[in-house]
């Protein structure tokens, strides 16, 4: 028997692929000093953000509500 069950993923799958294209992006410009943003892509990880990103942020505020709390 496990003492420790198992917490749930702190982001379902549904809401993954959001957050890999924006790491992404971060990871690319965050590492590239001699860099010029495509004006497109950032247009496209910005419309992604606005119609995804609530879902992201309520996938958060669930985990955390499903942490125990301190006592």
């Amino acid at each position: 028997m496990n003492m420790f069950p198992l917490r749930p993923a702190v982001l379902p799958e549904a809401v993954r692929p959001v957050l890999d294209d924006l790491c992404g992006f971060r990871h690319v410009f965050r590492h590239s000093y001699d860099y010029s943003l495509n004006l497109q892509k950032l247009q496209q990880l910005w419309d992604l953000w606005r119609q995804d990103g609530p879902a992201v942020v309520t996938a958060l505020r669930a985990f955390a509500d499903s942490l125990p709390t301190a006592v």
